[in-house]
C-alpha cells in the first residue's frame, strides 16, 4: 500500500486532533475516528523522568504519560492511521528509526512538520530536505504533511506564505499534502483558492474552536481535504 492511498480516502477520514495522553487515546479509541493527530517531541515520561525519549507532547511540554511507540502501536492495532508531527530533529531521529525498523506499511500513517515559515511564525526546524530525508528511509510512496509556522494574532495569510508552501511541496514532491489553518481562511481564502488551482491536496487544522457549519462549508469546498478541526472541548467536530 502507499501513502497515495491515503489521499485516495481524503475526505472519508475522520481526524481526531492532538492525541497526546494516555488518557486522550483511551477516549477516542472508541470514537468514530479513523485518524489519530500526534504531536511528537523529545522529551520525558513521567513514570521515567531521568530517561529523554520520543513522548506524545506539544512544545513547551517536554513530558507526557504516552510515549510514541505506545501511541502508535495502539493506534495501528485499533485500526487506526496515524498522522505524526514531529516538532525537533532528536524525535525526528527516533521516530524515523522506530519506523525504519517495524516497517508498517505506508497507507497507516503520514509524517507532518512544519517546513516553512508563516503567518507571524519562527523559523522552521524542518525544511523539504527533511521531508525527502523521510522518503529515502522510509519508502518513495511515503504522504508527506507540509505545515509552516504560525503565531497569533489570527490574520490571513499572505501571498509569500502560500507561495512558499507550494514551493516545498514541489520541492518534497507526491504525495503530499499542504496544511492550512481554517480560521485564516475565514478571514481571507485566497491562500485555500491558491493551494487548489495549484492541485495540491489540503489538510484543514485550527487554532480557535471551530463548529459544524465551518465543516459543513469547508467539506463543500473542498471534499477531498483532510479536515482536522476540533471544538472547544477538543474534541473533533465530526458531521
Amino acid at each position: 500500500m502507499k501513502g497515495a492511498d491515503l489521499l485516495a480516502r481524503g475526505g472519508a477520514l475522520r481526524f481526531v486532533h492532538g492525541v497526546n495522553s494516555r488518557a486522550r487515546m483511551k477516549e477516542f479509541l472508541s470514537a468514530p475516528v479513523e485518524v489519530f493527530e500526534v504531536d511528537v517531541a523529545w522529551g520525558f515520561l513521567v513514570q521515567a523522568p531521568d530517561e529523554l525519549r520520543a513522548v506524545c507532547a506539544h512544545p513547551p511540554v517536554l513530558q507526557s504519560d504516552l510515549t510514541f511507540e505506545e501511541l502508535f502501536e495502539t493506534a495501528l492495532d485499533s485500526g487506526r492511521i496515524v498522522k505524526i508531527d514531529l516538532k525537533d530533529l532528536l524525535a525526528e531521529d527516533a521516530v524515523l528509526a522506530y519506523l525504519a525498523r517495524t516497517r508498517p506499511g505506508l497507507d497507516r500513517y503520514l509524517l507532518n512538520a512544519d517546513m516553512t515559515i508563516g503567518p507571524n511564525g519562527q523559523e522552521p526546524i524542518f525544511s523539504a530536505q527533511h521531508g525527502l530525508r523521510w522518503r529515502a528511509t522510509l519508502g518513495g510512496d511515503l504522504l508527506v504533511s507540509i505545515g509552516c509556522t504560525t503565531d497569533p494574532p489570527n490574520g490571513p495569510y499572505g501571498a509569500g506564505d502560500i507561495d512558499r508552501l507550494l514551493a516545498i511541496a514541489a520541492e518534497v514532491g507526491e504525495p503530499c499534502t499542504v496544511c492550512l489553518d481554517a480560521h485564516r481562511l475565514e478571514v481571507d481564502p485566497t491562500a485555500l483558492d491558491a493551494a487548489l488551482a495549484a492541485h495540491r491536496h489540503v489538510s484543514l487544522w485550527n487554532m480557535l474552536p471551530a463548529d459544524a457549519a465551518m465543516v459543513r462549508r469547508y467539506r463543500a469546498r473542498c471534499p477531498d481535504a483532510f479536515i482536522d478541526l476540533f471544538d472547544a472541548d477538543r474534541a473533533p467536530v465530526v458531521v
